[in-house]
């Protein structure tokens, strides 16, 4: 069973025409991971940091 935690933690307005889920996953350690599911794509792990610079500079900007 997948915990599903408060939807506050990612989405802080009500809006009746929005539901919103917040499923909350286990921690796996890195050795299992294969690919990692996102708007992107499947991104294997070693591409990662790649991807975020190429389409997400701006989360590493402070």
């Amino acid at each position: 069973k997948i915990e599903e935690r408060n939807e506050k933690e990612v989405f802080d307005e009500r809006l009746k025409i929005l539901k919103v889920r917040n499923p909350a996953f286990e921690a796996v350690p890195y050795k299992f991971v294969k690919g990692i599911i996102c708007e992107l794509g499947i991104i294997k792990p070693k591409d990662l940091a790649k991807k975020i610079k190429k389409n997400y500079l701006w989360l590493l900007k402070s």
